[in-house]
């Protein structure tokens, strides 16, 4: 029995081809724009910056992965979202140092860090959808 509902390939390719380029254009500019807004300190966190494509029409933009000049940059996270005042200790019997070697002790408090959210920043741009074509 047919329902009388015709399915043009044809189309379906079409559209996928158009929206898939659309897809990628957009996760593009989200990659951009994170790497423009990534804090820059020694490089190795907007190093770690990438985007893939894993199919199904969508893109993935990520951070804080394997980069060229890292292994990984696990703090991320405390970068985009910042941190609450905490007790930073020693672990060993010598006391805190900065890079200046300024001493501070084996345990310091810590007034936190306010957030940089590079990566909101990045995904929640209001984008365009670019021209996909005439039927």
């Amino acid at each position: 029995m047919s329902t009388g509902v015709h399915i043009n390939r044809e189309f379906e390719g079409w559209f996928l081809a158009r929206i898939g380029a659309q897809v990628k254009r957009i996760t593009r500019q989200v990659r951009d724009d994170a790497i423009a807004g990534c804090p820059i300190d020694s490089g190795d966190l907007v190093s770690t910056i990438k985007m893939r494509f894993p199919g199904g029409l969508r893109g993935v933009v990520s951070v804080g992965g394997r980069g060229p000049l890292v292994e990984s940059a696990p703090y991320w996270k405390y970068v985009e979202y910042g941190t609450a005042p905490h007790w930073i200790n020693s672990h060993g019997p010598w006391p805190l140092r900065d890079d200046h070697g300024n001493v501070f002790g084996r345990r310091v408090w810590h007034p936190g860090t306010q957030a940089n959210p590079f990566m909101r920043r990045a995904l929640y741009q209001r984008r365009r959808l670019g021209p996909v074509g005439v039927l």
